[in-house]
């Protein structure tokens, strides 16, 4: 196995393990959001939902690019 396999591989795992706690902050701002909805507290949740467009939109971003990353590097390996 090569140097640039390895490393991929080692990159594919942080970024799936990333990508689990990311989705679990997700989960959490659309609960406060769910709930500052349910309490009437619509500024929170107007906050909140822009906080997780936010988020979202970074870190889509960020492994959007780590893919086209290891794209790259697998491609060059072959």
């Amino acid at each position: 196995m090569s140097d640039a396999t390895t490393y991929s591989a080692v990159d594919m795992y942080d970024n799936a393990t990333q990508a689990k706690e990311v989705l679990e902050w997700m989960e959490g701002i659309s609960a406060g959001i769910h709930q500052a909805v349910a309490a009437g507290h619509h500024g929170r949740a107007k906050a909140l939902a822009g906080l997780a467009q936010y988020l979202a939109l970074d870190w889509a971003d960020h492994f959007g690019r780590a893919a086209q990353e290891t794209r790259v590097e697998q491609e060059a390996a072959q």
